[in-house]
């Protein structure tokens, strides 16, 4: 399973794309699905951020460590 979650626009900002992959022998196959059902390995940063936020607040260590995101990303995201 793959999250893909655009940040970048020029208009409007993309919807989040599930995507799941299977493999066989003769083909790989891909297919569409809800970017709920990604695990939550699949979370954008800022969504992971605002999860640890939700429980109160967190310094930009404690944030890069319960996300796994760079400090410097969680500096800019927050």
């Amino acid at each position: 399973m793959l999250g893909l979650f655009p940040r970048k626009r020029n208009i409007q900002k993309p919807e989040p794309i599930g995507l799941k992959f299977e493999f066989a022998p003769e083909a790989v196959y891909v297919s569409r699905m809800e970017v709920h059902d990604v695990t939550s390995e699949g979370k954008a940063t800022r969504e992971a951020i605002l999860v640890e936020l939700a429980h109160g607040p967190a310094s930009i260590a404690e944030l890069t460590t319960a996300t796994g995101a760079p400090a410097s990303t969680v500096r800019w995201i927050s």
